[in-house]
């Protein structure tokens, strides 16, 4: 590994700078003890920045993974080669054949009552208890049940603790296979043509608002590019890049086409709620 020091001089935040020195921390332990170590949930945009200060600067392998393929929020692991001799495959990711239970398990939260749970119910239900942020994952959804990827550590006193969420009663349960329950939702596919491929005119176009309203959301710190604070309207993207508005969803920039014969530029967008 380069200097610890020279990698976190790099880093203007002193919360961004603490959290790269824990993470170096672990990937230091795993090396010296030879053995699996990985870090509690993080978001994308920690994600981005670990990725960022350890790309070529470490030895040791890593990876991210939050129990199920396109996780938001995943935790990073840090493993030796040998302790795994072969991947699988789930979808486009690659994954380090290894057993994930005594790291991420999967709680299963059933709805006993009639009344329509959200996730900021499900959410505000286990942070009642106690629990940090970042010791949970991606909470997914159903009709009328959930699915949490937790760290394994906690699992137990969720499954002892959690009773009701909101005045709904719940079941809880551990996923035996360790697996997501989805119901997979499409997302709503939008083609349109804009003026650039600007920040501003993009997420117009993808959220059906104005380019001043983008403004003020980018003024205010509101509107999120790849999970990052941006604050220039005539910030330029590129396919793949995400664009998310708290509340509202969000946007991926699936393709850029050819131009229209007004010099319009066509794009097709993937909007999820």
């Amino acid at each position: 590994m380069q200097n610890k020091i020279k990698i976190l001089e790099k880093i203007k935040e002193p919360e961004d700078r603490l959290f790269i020195a824990h993470i170096l921390d672990k990937a230091c332990k795993a090396a010296k003890i030879h053995k699996i170590v990985c870090t509690d949930f993080m978001d994308p945009r920690k994600k981005a920045l670990a990725e960022r200060c350890l790309k070529g600067n470490i030895d040791i392998g890593y990876f991210f993974y939050g129990g199920y393929t396109g996780a938001e929020r995943e935790m990073l692991f840090f493993a030796p080669d040998f302790i795994y001799s072969d991947y699988i495959y789930d979808n486009d990711l690659q994954i380090p054949n290894i057993d994930f239970l005594p790291f991420i398990n999967i709680i299963n939260i059933r709805n006993k009552s009639i009344n329509k749970l959200t996730h900021r119910d499900y959410l505000g239900a286990l942070l009642g208890l106690g629990i940090k942020r970042e010791k949970l994952g991606d909470i997914v959804i159903g009709t009328d049940f959930c699915s949490v990827a937790v760290t394994a550590d906690i699992s137990e006193f969720i499954l002892y603790n959690l009773e009701k969420v909101g005045n709904a009663k719940v079941s809880v349960s551990l996923s035996q296979n360790g697996m997501i329950e989805k119901e997979e939702k499409d997302a709503r596919e939008i083609k349109a043509n804009v003026a650039a491929l600007r920040i501003d005119c993009i997420a117009g176009a993808g959220f059906g608002i104005s380019r001043s309203k983008v403004a003020e959301l980018l003024k205010s710190q509101k509107l999120m590019l790849n999970w990052e604070t941006v604050t220039s309207p005539s910030k330029q993207l590129k396919e793949g890049d995400v664009i998310s508005i708290r509340g509202k969803g969000r946007i991926v920039l699936e393709q850029i086409g050819n131009n229209t014969k007004k010099n319009r530029i066509n794009i097709t967008l993937k909007k999820f709620s």
